[in-house]
């Protein structure tokens, strides 16, 4: 029941939400240079990007993310060049190229800003601000889930920021295809839904407060699945062709979507989340 409430959509979607970061010296001088980088599979591709950049004069702070194929390198652009940096992870076996590079002031302004915002937001998905007040009502109806079941604080935060990513990202391809859903289909599946399920309006109250909390989910959701299918699996019948299609389209949707995590606590619990291989897919 939770998954048709929450999100329908975010188990079909889920994918490699693994993260990985190696971090050297910080430097408050330091440009930022972002590339997309091939090959990247896991922890061992991370370790082997960031060894071919350790001790490298010039570059500071390095963070490699697995889930979108990205390398962001902070570093010194008097000492080394963006273009030296990719060169060096490209003959490391990770072909690299430059999305955009930042000069230090403009660096030292993103940074800024980024703290100024954590006071009110968790993080930026592409356009969308993610409202603290919004994260920790997620978070909030996610332990009433659990039903009492054990959880780490970080590991229920990875979980929410996950689902917050895919429903946030969603909603913005809707978006762009202005989808609409008017409320009477809102109702409609509202009272469908009460049918099937004994205690659902309890349910409801408990998780999301009342009826019209829940409601403004449901129609988020019932527009992701409208755009879905109309706009990315329209026309294919076969079901494992339209979960290809859907896959890949999430894949690619995912990885041009620029995603910052402001609250430190949580980056940290993203970050932290997982560093080991889980297999022999590196050498």
């Amino acid at each position: 029941m939770k998954s048709r409430i929450l999100l329908p959509l975010a188990l079909v979607l889920a994918s490699a939400g693994i993260f990985y970061f190696v971090t050297n010296r910080p430097s408050a001088d330091l440009a930022l240079a972002e590339f997309r980088v091939a090959n990247l599979t896991c922890g061992s591709c991370v370790e082997n990007v960031s060894n071919a950049l350790a001790g490298v004069a010039g570059v500071g702070e390095v963070t490699v993310n697995v889930t979108s194929g990205r390398a962001r390198v902070g570093f010194d652009p008097e000492r080394i060049a963006g273009a030296d940096i990719a060169a060096r992870i490209t003959a490391a076996g990770y072909p690299a190229e430059s999305v955009y590079t930042l000069d230090p002031d403009a660096y030292r302004a993103l940074r800024t800003d980024e703290a100024r915002l954590a006071d009110s937001f968790v993080g930026r998905i592409g356009e969308r601000l993610i409202p603290r007040t919004d994260f920790e009502e997620d978070l909030r109806r996610r332990r009433i889930s659990l039903g009492g079941k054990p959880m780490s604080e970080a590991s229920l935060g990875r979980d929410v920021w996950e689902e917050t990513l895919q429903k946030a990202l969603l909603l913005a391809s809707a978006e762009q295809n202005k989808v609409v859903v008017q409320d009477t289909e809102v109702e409609e599946e509202f009272a469908r839904m009460g049918s099937k399920s004994e205690g659902f309006a309890a349910l409801v109250t408990s998780r999301f407060g009342g009826t019209e909390a829940f409601k403004r989910t449901l129609k988020e959701d019932l527009v992701i699945r409208r755009n879905l299918d109309e706009h990315v699996g329209a026309g294919i019948t076969d079901p494992a062709l339209r979960q290809a299609r859907l896959n890949a389209w999430f894949g690619e949707l995912r990885e041009k979507t620029p995603v910052v995590i402001f609250d430190p606590s949580l980056k940290a619990a993203v970050e932290g989340g997982g560093k080991g291989c889980g297999g022999s897919c590196c050498g």
